[in-house]
């Protein structure tokens, strides 16, 4: 892939940087649906080096997307003919996937007055994170797990589905996760409180790093309204779906209509009956 053919579009509205291999660009913000776009060059932006290709269909992620909304009664008729209409947008959105390595050491004070020391070396494969401006952590993780066993290398097959410009998020979380198990595993192995009087040093002594920038597929179905944006993502590898439609403020007042006047007319009938009409 040539870096002279990246080129892509900025939000005005969500600030978010959506990068193609073409000079295309959509109508609409594939996160917020705003219309205004800004096409840019990127030339700052490396190439990707793998992905993880969509294998939920468009089809597929609108029957997904349907009975999402048909099992909520409150959300509204026209989101499902958007649902219907097609306007439904993929887009591959960032993950930072690494080995990591970190080697700890603890030193703790013996009853006995001896200083013991251990020092454990702990490793994790396919630690990940994602580097979306979009999706936070949280999110990402509500879409559930991606298999990145199934990536491939990146080329102009993908070139028709824009990804988003990946931010500069390290991988801290899932060291200082990896760390506080190693210091756990070596305080284990030196002893308990009956056998430890305190602990003197719990330190870092080396970490390794060993990343790639992975896409992964999400199918994006937004709602743009009074300036908000209500958002359902479906994960573009498992269907997996995350995400709540708006409620109709018309299909509640219906509802709510319905169920007062059900109760006037029971109230009514309860007095006839007291009343012997």
């Amino acid at each position: 892939m040539n870096a002279d053919k990246i080129h892509g579009c900025k939000c005005r509205n969500c600030g978010i940087e959506l990068i193609t291999l073409n000079k295309s660009s959509d109508t609409y913000c594939r996160f917020c649906g705003a219309p205004a776009l800004m096409a840019e060059d990127f030339d700052d932006t490396a190439a990707p080096e793998l992905i993880l290709p969509f294998e939920v269909s468009k089809a597929q992620a609108k029957q997904i997307l349907l009975r999402h909304l048909s099992q909520r009664p409150l959300s509204s008729a026209a989101l499902s003919q958007k649902v219907k209409s097609g306007f439904i947008r993929e887009v591959y959105i960032p993950v930072r996937v690494a080995d990591i390595q970190v080697t700890t050491e603890v030193t703790v004070l013996e009853n006995s007055g001896n200083e013991k020391s251990k020092q454990i070396k702990s490793e994790s494969s396919g630690a990940n994170i994602c580097q979306s401006r979009m999706f936070d952590e949280y999110l990402f993780r509500l879409l559930g797990e991606y298999d990145f066993s199934r990536t491939v290398a990146y080329d102009d097959t993908y070139a028709s589905i824009p990804f988003e410009k990946p931010s500069g998020f390290s991988m801290d979380l899932c060291f200082d996760e990896l760390e506080g198990a190693s210091i756990k595993e070596a305080l284990e192995s030196l002893g308990d409180r009956k056998t430890i009087r305190k602990v003197i040093t719990c330190q870092l002594i080396d970490k390794k790093e060993n990343s790639k920038t992975v896409l992964v597929p999400v199918w994006i179905l937004s709602n743009l309204s009074n300036g908000y944006t209500d958002h359902i993502f479906i994960n573009g590898q498992t269907g997996r779906i995350v995400g709540e439609p708006p409620a109709s403020i018309k299909k509640a007042l219906a509802i709510f209509g319905g169920i007062a006047a059900g109760c006037t007319l029971i109230g009514e009938l309860i007095w006839m009956v007291v009343n012997g009409l």
